[in-house]
C-alpha cells in the first residue's frame, strides 16, 4: 500500500513555484545581498551605498522639474516647549538644469512665498543621483522679510520623496515638513484638519486669484481655456432666454454656478479651481452685471471680466470677440439636424425698391454628408431642391463647421433659375434656425427653418416667409 502525503504538505516543486508567484520588493533584494555578505560596512563604493536602509524607492525621483515646480504647504514648529506650530505656502518656480557633472545632475530653482512679501527663496539647488541612488537633495534659503527689509534667513536642506513630501534640516532649528499642495484634499473643510494649514485658514479656503489664473495660462492658454468653456456651454436643443445685460437685451443661455462648474470640469481638462476663480471675479468685478442672487451666469459676463482684466490685448483672443456668441455656435452633434429639412426663403430685389418686389419660396435640404475633418474643423456637402418642383435647381452645396475655431457653420450653394440667373449664396447659420444670405444676384435674402414658424395657417400668412406663397402657408407638410 502506497502512503500519500497529506494534501497540506507541499512538494518541493510546488513550493518553488510559489516563490515565483510572490511579489518581490526592493527590501528583499537588499536583504539577499546583505545575506551574501555585501554591505556589512557602509563604505564609499556604490554597492555599499545601495545596501543602506535609507535607500528606498520612495526617495527615487525621475522627473525633477515636475516633482519640484508648484505650490508647497510648509508645516513649521519651533523646538521650545511653548512654541506654537504654524504653516505657510511656498511656490517653487523656474526649475532649470545646470551643467551636468558625470552621473550627477543639478538644477537651479527660484521661489517665493504664497502670501506676497512674506519671504523670498534664494540659492535654490536640487542635486540628483549623488550616490547612484536616484535621490534628490534640496538646498535653499528662505529670506524672511519685515517691512520690505531682510530680517532673518533660514538655510534648508531636505530629501525629496516621490510622494510629494520632504522634511527639512533648518539652520534656525525649526522642525519643518513640506507637502505638495496638489496632494492635499480638495475639500476646504478637510484641508483645515491638516497640519499643513495650521494658522492659515485663508489658504485652505482660498480660490485662485483671477490675475494668477490669467498670468499662469498666458494669452494662448487663455484662448484655449475660453474656447473650452464656450464649446462645453450647453445650448441646443433647449431654446435661449432673453436677458438684459450691458444695456442690451440678449437671447442666450444662462447657467447656474453649479451647472457651469459641471460643464467645465466634466471634460477633465480643467479643475474646479478654474471655475471658482472665474465666478469670484464675476462677483467682485464692479462693472460686471452678473448678479449672484439671480444666479445666472451668461457667456457675455465671462467675456466681460476677461476683457476688463486683459485690457487692450483682449483683441488678440478670438473668444473675446463680441461677435463670438452662443447663438452663432452650432453644437457639433447638431450640424446635420440643423441643415436638413425645409427652409422658408424671404427674398427682395434690391433694384426694385417696392413692396411688391418681395417674394418667398421653399428650399428643402435633403442629404448632408460629412466629407473631411481637419483638426476640429468639419466639411460637408449637401443636396437640395425647391419645395415646388422645377422652380429652380440647387447646386454645389457645401458647409464648413468651426473653420475659425468659434463653432460657426457656414454654407454655400447656387440656385439656378429657369431665366438663366445663377445666384451664388453664402450664409452663416444661427442656432435659432435662421440665416441671412450674401447673394451675388443682388437680393436681400433671409431664411428660416419651416419647423420654427407658427403651425396655424393664418399666422403663417402674416409672416414675411410666406409672402406671395399662400399655398405653402395653408398646405402644411405638402410638397
Amino acid at each position: 500500500m502506497i502512503r500519500r502525503p497529506p494534501r497540506s504538505t507541499l512538494s518541493s516543486s510546488s513550493a518553488a513555484s510559489d516563490v515565483y508567484k510572490r511579489q518581490v520588493c526592493w527590501q528583499d533584494v537588499q536583504a539577499a545581498f546583505k545575506k551574501a555578505g555585501h554591505g556589512r560596512e557602509m563604505g564609499d563604493n556604490d554597492l555599499d551605498q545601495m545596501m543602506h536602509r535609507k535607500v528606498t524607492l520612495m526617495l527615487k525621483i525621475e522627473d525633477i522639474p515636475a516633482a519640484l515646480e508648484g505650490e508647497w504647504r510648509m508645516y513649521c514648529k519651533g523646538t521650545g516647549k511653548d512654541d506654537k506650530p504654524f504653516s505657510y505656502g511656498m511656490y517653487i518656480t523656474d526649475v532649470e538644469e545646470l551643467a551636468p557633472e558625470g552621473h550627477v545632475r543639478r538644477f537651479g530653482f527660484r521661489g517665493r512665498s504664497r502670501a506676497d512679501g512674506k519671504f523670498e527663496l534664494t540659492n535654490g539647488v536640487a542635486t540628483w543621483n549623488e550616490h547612484h541612488t536616484g535621490r534628490v537633495r534640496l538646498q535653499y534659503t528662505e529670506n524672511w522679510l519685515a517691512q520690505g527689509a531682510s530680517s532673518s534667513s533660514d538655510d534648508m536642506v531636505a530629501r525629496l520623496k516621490s510622494n510629494g513630501k520632504f522634511e527639512c534640516e533648518s539652520s534656525s532649528g525649526f522642525i519643518q515638513k513640506a507637502r505638495r499642495e496638489d496632494t492635499l484634499p480638495d475639500d476646504a473643510g478637510e484641508r483645515m484638519l491638516s497640519k499643513y494649514y495650521i494658522g492659515d485658514r485663508d489658504a485652505a479656503f482660498e480660490v485662485m486669484p483671477f490675475g494668477e489664473l490669467c498670468g499662469g495660462l498666458g494669452m494662448a492658454g487663455l484662448d484655449e481655456m475660453l474656447a473650452h468653456v464656450f464649446f462645453v456651454w450647453p445650448t441646443l436643443p433647449t431654446g435661449p432666454k432673453t436677458w438684459t445685460r450691458y444695456g442690451q437685451e440678449k437671447e442666450t443661455w444662462g447657467l447656474t454656478v453649479p451647472e457651469l462648474k459641471q460643464a467645465v470640469v466634466g471634460g477633465g481638462v480643467y479643475d474646479e479651481g478654474f471655475v471658482q476663480s472665474i465666478v469670484q471675479e464675476l462677483s467682485n468685478c464692479n462693472t460686471c452685471e452678473f448678479d449672484p442672487k439671480q444666479g445666472a451666469v451668461l457667456w457675455p459676463d465671462v467675456q466681460h471680466v476677461f476683457r476688463r482684466y486683459i485690457g487692450d490685448k483682449a483683441d488678440e483672443i478670438q473668444m473675446l470677440d463680441p461677435l463670438c456668441t452662443l447663438t452663432l455656435k452650432i453644437p457639433e452633434d447638431q450640424i446635420v439636424q440643423m441643415l436638413k429639412g425645409e427652409w422658408r426663403m424671404f427674398c427682395r430685389n434690391m433694384a426694385g425698391g417696392r413692396s411688391d418686389s418681395a417674394f418667398s419660396y421653399g428650399l428643402i435640404i435633403d442629404r448632408v454628408n460629412e466629407v473631411e475633418v481637419v483638426g476640429r474643423c468639419k466639411k460637408f456637402t449637401f443636396t437640395g431642391r425647391p419645395r415646388q418642383r422645377g422652380k429652380y435647381q440647387v447646386k454645389d452645396g457645401t458647409a464648413v463647421w468651426n473653420e475659425f475655431g468659434n463653432g460657426r457653420l457656414f454654407i454655400q450653394y447656387t440656385e439656378s433659375w429657369p431665366n438663366g440667373t445663377d445666384d451664388h449664396l453664402r450664409a452663416r447659420l444661427k442656432c435659432n434656425g435662421k440665416f441671412a444670405c450674401e447673394s451675388t444676384a443682388g437680393f436681400v435674402q433671409k431664411a428660416r427653418k419651416e419647423e420654427t414658424l407658427p403651425t396655424q395657417s393664418k399666422r403663417r400668412l402674416e409672416s414675411k416667409y410666406y409672402t406671395g406663397d399662400t399655398d405653402a402657408a395653408v398646405s402644411v407638410g405638402e410638397e
